[in-house]
């Protein structure tokens, strides 16, 4: 049975609207891999993944 939950403890439970999604992602790149070649994969990642889903970046 659903609850029912204050803003500010939704806000605190990360629920419903508060809810954050996320991923990971960990690259192994060959050895002789240029700086050029994994920003341009980063790149692609943030251009065809993060970008159209307008998705954010956590540091």
């Amino acid at each position: 049975m659903a609850k029912n939950r204050s803003r500010r403890l939704r806000k605190k439970m990360h629920i419903d609207e508060f809810q954050e999604l996320g991923f990971s992602v960990a690259w192994r790149f060959p050895e002789g891999t240029t700086e050029e070649q994994i920003d341009q994969t980063v790149n692609d990642l943030i251009e065809e993944v993060i970008e159209p889903k307008q998705a954010g970046l956590r540091r």
